[in-house]
């Protein structure tokens, strides 16, 4: 779901970063503490992979709570519906040399 940003608690001594995740959440936490503690990361666009199984909105609460300015996108935000259509997500029955190509298309 897209949740709009919130400016409130930017610091002018800060950090902003967009990343795109795809079943990152057993690496996400320590990226996430690593990058608020030594940047200081304060402001994050998190984009969600459409072939991604899981989606990390528990862990970017906790991040929210701090006061870290979190906006979350999916596939709605990012992606083009025309693109959608054309190219689809990737699942078992696509080749891994078919859904690799899908993956390589969505990143022009």
């Amino acid at each position: 779901e897209y949740s709009p940003v919130n400016n409130s608690n930017s610091t002018i001594n800060s950090i902003s970063a967009c990343i795109l995740v795809n079943d990152e959440n057993p690496r996400l936490p320590e990226w996430l503490a690593y990058h608020y503690q030594i940047l200081p990361l304060r402001s994050l666009v998190v984009t969600i992979d459409p072939n991604s199984r899981y989606h990390p909105f528990e862990i970017l609460s906790r991040w929210r709570s701090m006061g870290m300015d979190i906006e979350i996108w999916d596939q709605s935000v990012y992606l083009a519906t025309v693109h959608l259509r054309t190219h689809g997500k990737c699942d078992a029955t696509i080749s891994a040399k078919k859904c690799h190509w899908k993956h390589r298309t969505r990143q022009t």
